[in-house]
C-alpha cells in the first residue's frame, strides 16, 4: 500500500511512490520546514538499492518488449482505417 498525501512524513520514513509505470521506494533522510529548490530536496531523500535495481529491470523489460515495434510515420488514411476496422470485425468471430 502506498502513502496517502495527507500522511505526515518524518526522517526515517520509507515511502512507496508511483509515477506512471515507475515505482520508487525512498528513505526520508530529513524534512525541510519550507519549500525550496529541487537540488535541496534531492538531498532530503535516497532511493533504496532494491528499488533502483527493480526500476532498472522493469525499464529493460519494457525496452525488450518494444524492441521489434516500429511506430508508423503517419496516421492511417481513410482507406487504411476502413481496412483496420474490417479486420477487427473478423477477429470477433
Amino acid at each position: 500500500a502506498g502513502t496517502k498525501p495527507a500522511t505526515a512524513v518524518h526522517a526515517g520514513s520509507r515511502l512507496r511512490i508511483s509515477r506512471g509505470e515507475e515505482r520508487f521506494e525512498v528513505d526520508v533522510r530529513d524534512v525541510s520546514e519550507r519549500r525550496g529548490p529541487a537540488s535541496v530536496a534531492q538531498a532530503l531523500y535516497a532511493e533504496t538499492e532494491a528499488s533502483a535495481l527493480a526500476r532498472a529491470k522493469a525499464a529493460e523489460e519494457r525496452r525488450l518488449h518494444n524492441a521489434g515495434y516500429a511506430r508508423p510515420t503517419t496516421k492511417p488514411d481513410k482507406r487504411a482505417r476502413r481496412l483496420i476496422h474490417a479486420l477487427g470485425d473478423i477477429d470477433a468471430f
